[in-house]
Order: C-alpha cells, then structure tokens, then sequence
C-alpha cells in the first residue's frame, strides 16, 4: 500500500496536464513516457489525454500518484 503524503491534495480527472506538471515538476516523467506532447497537450485535462491513449482517467491518476508518492533515489 502507497503511503500518501501529508497534504496530499490528490488528482482529479478535470485537471490540465500543466497545472499537474506546475505542482508536481517530477510527474513530467509519466507524461512523457506516454509520449504527452506537453506543448500541444498541456491545457487538456487528464481524462481526455488518458481517453486519447486508451486508457481510464483513473489508470493515469494511479500512474501519477505512483509516481508522486515513491521515496525520492
């Protein structure tokens, strides 16, 4: 089980690319290893880059938060 952070304010479907990579920098990672073109898709929200990809708005946010909550190398 993920340890959640203190604060941790969560992700939510509606939310831009941008404003996920101006909060959270390191979540550029999962972003680009999906091939996000982050200038084109940037203002899109999460479900419609995750529907663009095949996938479930939940699937990225678990992704994201994945990411988010690992323990810095």
């Amino acid at each position: 089980m993920l340890e959640i952070p203190f604060g941790w304010p969560g992700l939510r479907e509606d939310q831009s690319v941008n404003a996920v990579i101006q909060r959270y920098p390191h979540a550029r990672f999962v972003f680009e290893r999906l091939l996000i073109n982050l200038r084109f898709e940037g203002q899109d929200c999460l479900d419609e880059v995750a529907w663009r990809r095949g996938m479930a708005s939940s699937e990225l946010i678990a992704h994201l938060e994945q990411v988010l909550t690992e323990p810095a190398a």
